[in-house]
């Protein structure tokens, strides 16, 4: 009996001392030592107004409770709503007045965000907020821009709530939309989730599940497309090497991450922007984020882009925009509508010298199956040049490749042009035995050989180096790494292998003594192919630099639209040889001369 009782009685005081000793270790750090342990206790239901304003929302927590004020009321100023005595007032009437000195109303705004508490904001008042500070005067410092975004960034920040799955929050105002997504330890999450803004503007890729893996299994991402930003944090704020101008073509962005101790990246992120201004499509696209006073690049590249989209991959999270550089020589309505108007006067003429080339290609003239195939590309390419003018909205892969055959046109222009040299130096060379025959001096097939195989195989190395420098500046290559020495580089050498041909031509009639109607015959030759290739490369000389004055500007868009009308005025209106031609196909075919059209036909 007793042996029962002293085992029972054992056990009972072992017991007693191991609770002692656990609720000591609990209690180990607290400064009022430990209490009771009690069963959670509702102090919101027990007493209704326990926060002191009739306004307040009593929440219960796991020890205690917290009071809180309710869609479009804060706290009063001087209030601390963490206890329990909490003044509601309506934001309105705590928001700096409307006054006409703006700049004075904002940094009052901003400031009391700043003093705000560390708790959660109801999203109707983030969202009052918010759309107190969507404008900004540029006439403020950047460091004062700069706060304004920092203080949108802290309004967002108090809309994310702990959660231990998964929770996502959209929200739309007058000056911001986005989505908050939050992870917790209970969270189910495969590859990377994908955030957005509500209207598609935006889209955000990143590896939340990595982060939260170094978060204890929590962490959330913010994601916010500002409306205004583009204004008030201005490409002009972006600074390269070129000069240029410098355009926002997107949306302003921040992605911000929340509830995490540790905010490194467990990979890249990629941001989906959508161009929101495609009229500054032509140019060199720039992936940027803003760091505190500019636009910077470190950190963010361009992976991909189209006429639509353009995707970043960035290193870090930030505020990020697109900014596009264009060559800062954008035509006003004015040159423009001169361009237009003068290449289609051009092309009248240049339709009229082919016309003539080819219905006397049966005709004994050296150089006139060469001016006939320099006058058809000269035609087509200003044909091309004609469309992309009059279109303002071209995509780019159809910009890219009008690009690339108008290159390729360009070149056989003076590539035939070198051969028409280089013929008439032949004939010049066998001046005793010039005859109009001497089109047999050459093999026509291994001349169409090379003026159509050497530009092909120099747009073909040019497109495989670098395609990605055709379609830009008004649809022709980039002047950017020096690509458009692709084509300058080719029609320089050409043009000095023609003056060395001329210069030869008219050296060789200088000495000849043969009789002295050849030579005036074969000197105006050699004259109006110097004309001609004077025509074709002085717009390309005085294009080289950027033009520094309008006159030297509309100088070059009438040469170059000229062109046809220069073509046939030397080789048809001043040839004797095609106005006999024009005469007798006007005898011809004259409206009045019926009989005659009649034996034409008869005799065809």
């Amino acid at each position: 009996m007793l042996r029962p009782l002293l085992t029972t009685l054992l056990v009972t005081t072992l017991c007693s001392i191991l609770s002692s000793t656990l609720a000591r270790r609990d209690c180990a750090g607290s400064p009022k030592g430990c209490k009771p342990v009690k069963e959670n206790v509702d102090e919101c239901a027990l007493d209704p107004g326990i926060c002191g304003d009739e306004l307040a929302i009593c929440r219960n927590m796991r020890r205690g409770f917290h009071c809180e004020c309710p869609d479009g009321y804060l706290p009063s100023p001087g209030i601390n709503w963490r206890i329990n005595f909490t003044v509601c007032k309506e934001l309105d009437s705590i928001l700096p007045a409307r006054n006409k000195n703006r700049l004075v109303r904002v940094d009052r705004l901003m400031e009391m965000i700043r003093n705000m508490t560390e708790d959660g904001l109801p999203l109707k008042t983030v969202s009052l907020l918010l759309d107190e500070l969507a404008d900004d005067d540029r006439r403020r410092p950047v460091r004062h821009r700069h706060a304004v975004l920092l203080s949108k960034r802290k309004l967002i920040s108090k809309l994310v709530e702990r959660t231990s799955t998964r929770s996502s929050l959209n929200f739309i105002t007058k000056s911001t939309e986005g989505e908050i997504l939050s992870i917790g330890p209970n969270a189910s999450l495969t590859g990377f989730p994908q955030l957005r803004t509500p209207s598609a503007d935006v889209y955000l890729d990143i590896d939340l599940g990595g982060i939260a893996r170094k978060n204890n299994g929590s962490a959330s991402v913010a994601l916010v497309g500002y409306s205004n930003m583009q204004d008030v944090l201005e490409a002009e704020l972006f600074h390269t090497e070129e000069n240029g101008t410098r355009t926002i073509i997107s949306r302003v962005v921040s992605a911000t991450l929340e509830d995490v101790f540790d905010a490194e990246l467990s990979n890249s992120v990629n941001f989906t922007l959508r161009h929101i201004n495609v009229s500054y499509r032509r140019g060199k696209v720039y992936c940027v984020y803003w760091n505190e006073s500019a636009w910077i690049e470190d950190g963010c590249t361009m992976s991909k882009t189209n006429y639509t989209h353009t995707v970043c991959t960035c290193v870090h999270l930030s505020t990020f925009s697109l900014i596009m550089q264009t060559d800062g020589r954008t035509q006003d309505p004015a040159l423009r509508l001169l361009n237009i108007l003068t290449t289609m006067l051009g092309l009248v003429f240049l339709t009229l010298a082919v016309l003539t080339f080819a219905l006397r290609r049966k005709n004994p003239q050296i150089t006139n199956t060469a001016r006939l195939n320099l006058s058809a590309c000269l035609l087509v390419a200003h044909v091309l040049f004609l469309v992309v003018q009059s279109n303002n909205h071209m995509q780019e892969v159809s910009c890219g490749v009008l690009s690339v055959f108008v290159h390729f046109l360009y070149l056989c222009c003076f590539v035939w042009l070198t051969i028409e040299a280089a013929l008439l130096l032949m004939s010049t060379r066998g001046l005793e035995q010039f005859t109009p025959d001497t089109q047999q001096l050459a093999s026509w097939k291994y001349m169409y050989v090379i003026g159509y195989g050497l530009p092909l195989v120099i747009v073909g190395v040019s497109v495989g180096l670098k395609p990605d420098g055709y379609g830009s500046q008004q649809c022709w290559l980039s002047r950017t790494d020096g690509f458009i020495w692709s084509f300058l580089g080719p029609v320089f050498f050409i043009l000095a292998v023609n003056a060395i041909l001329l210069i030869t031509i008219f050296t060789i009639l200088q000495r000849s003594e043969c009789h002295i109607s050849k030579i005036r015959y074969a000197r105006g030759l050699a004259q109006k192919a110097m004309f001609q290739t004077s025509i074709l490369g002085l717009p390309w000389l005085l294009g080289l630099p950027a033009p520094s004055n309008r006159g030297l500007e509309v100088l070059v868009i009438v040469v170059h639209s000229l062109q046809g009308f220069c073509i046939f005025l030397i080789h048809c209106v001043f040839s004797e040889e095609v106005r006999h031609q024009y005469m007798t196909w006007w005898k011809k075919f004259r409206p009045s001369g019926e009989v005659q059209i009649c034996q034409c036909f008869a005799k065809q």
